[in-house]
């Protein structure tokens, strides 16, 4: 019963030293050893490893092996492969694993959001980005302030003033506050249109 512990160990030590062969041979040999399946941690370690050494195609192919060995990914195995795709540059790979995530019934979490929000703004697909956002703050989750204050940065960047006021005022009913060099640079392009009571709503809501 406790061969899976024992070869972990020695799974993340190969791992850290970026010996990759070696981490895959005591994985086969404990797949030998041990009754049923490796559990979904054993294969975390294992994509993890790939993924870190830059072998993201061989990343995701463990994660076929996964799968072809009837062990159900979690969480963190999508996490893993998702900032792998994004790091990679293969963003459309990311959201057709994302989708894959969801219709296989494991809801994303604080990072799978924040790591493709991040995608959609190396992207310059702000408004996905902010729709993304939306959804994540619908499932309860809210992002970083980090995505938020680059989502707002984006949307003024391509002169979308009005998407990234709208946005600012959601984050602030959530209770973020972006930075203030952010906030201030809105609050001044509502007044610079006009929209003093706007900003001072905003304003507000930021103090409270």
């Amino acid at each position: 019963p406790r061969t899976e512990p024992i070869f972990l160990l020695g799974l993340n030590a190969f791992v850290r030293a970026g010996k990759l062969d070696d981490a895959l041979f005591a994985f086969d040999d404990m797949k030998r050893l041990i009754d049923g399946r490796p559990s979904v941690v054993v294969y975390n370690t294992m994509i993890h490893g790939y993924v870190k050494c830059g072998e993201h195609d061989k990343g995701f192919k463990f994660y076929e092996r996964m799968l072809r060995d009837r062990v159900k990914p979690d969480v963190f195995t999508f996490n893993i492969l998702l900032s792998s795709y994004c790091r990679d540059k293969k963003f459309d790979l990311a959201l057709d694993l994302f989708r894959e995530m969801k219709a296989r019934g494991c809801s994303p979490n604080v990072v799978s959001f924040n790591t493709l929000i991040r995608g959609f703004f190396r992207e310059r697909k702000f408004e996905e980005g902010v729709m993304m956002a939306y959804e994540m703050i619908d499932k309860g989750n809210l992002p970083s302030l980090i995505a938020c204050t680059t989502l707002i940065e984006g949307l003024r960047k391509l002169g979308r003033r009005k998407e990234a006021f709208g946005f600012t005022d959601r984050m602030l009913k959530t209770g973020i506050v972006p930075d203030s060099v952010t906030f201030n640079c809105v609050l001044g392009d509502l007044c610079d249109v006009g929209r003093t009571v706007e900003a001072n709503e905003l304003r507000s809501l930021a103090s409270k």
